[in-house]
């Protein structure tokens, strides 16, 4: 046994992928795709063969499907943070770029390379999730302070009025929104 996976299918080697996948689509039998390919393109090609092709291909569209929702997600985010790329957005990239390189690593076709260079994109991707916690939390910190200080500076102006118990559960109320405690 080799270390390289195999590379191409015997269907797609041979070249009749479209016709295999419209007969899938269709609800063809692995076993009628076969005799079919051999009685009209005179190919040898096993249910077997048929069934793997129809495996990556079923992948191939389930990982589409994640993709589709992932832009969705992204689609999103990006109406709510009013185009500005902020932490959800973040978040959910990283997410994308984590199926998309898991969906590879299990591909059938990949090598071996293929997959030592994924693990490695992988763990970029897992640094770049722990930097941007840091990010996260530092910007909760500087939001914590800022609501902070505005509320010291608001009880120095304040404290004698009658107003202050107002305004202070109101600020209060701000900052706990604002910062939430995670």
């Amino acid at each position: 046994m080799t270390d390289e996976r195999r590379t191409h299918s015997t269907i797609s080697k041979l070249g009749v992928e479209e016709l295999v996948a419209e007969l899938l689509k269709r609800g063809v039998t692995y076993e009628q795709i076969s005799e079919r390919l051999s009685t009209e393109h005179s190919l040898d090609i096993s249910k077997s063969a048929v069934g793997r092709f129809a495996k990556t291909l079923n992948r191939k569209y389930a990982h589409l499907e994640r993709m589709k929702m992932a832009a969705e997600g992204i689609a999103a985010t990006m109406k709510d943070s009013e185009g500005n790329l902020d932490t959800r957005m973040s978040d959910t990239l990283i997410a994308t770029t984590q199926y998309a390189l898991l969906d590879r690593v299990t591909d059938e076709d990949a090598t071996h390379k293929e997959i030592a260079g994924l693990v490695m994109a992988a763990s970029q991707t897992v640094r770049a999730k722990s930097t941007l916690e840091s990010l996260k939390a530092t910007e909760r910190q500087r939001f914590a302070r800022a609501w902070d200080l505005v509320i010291q500076e608001s009880r120095q102006l304040l404290s004698q009025s009658d107003i202050w118990p107002e305004v202070e559960a109101i600020l209060l109320k701000g900052r706990e929104q604002a910062v939430p405690d995670e």
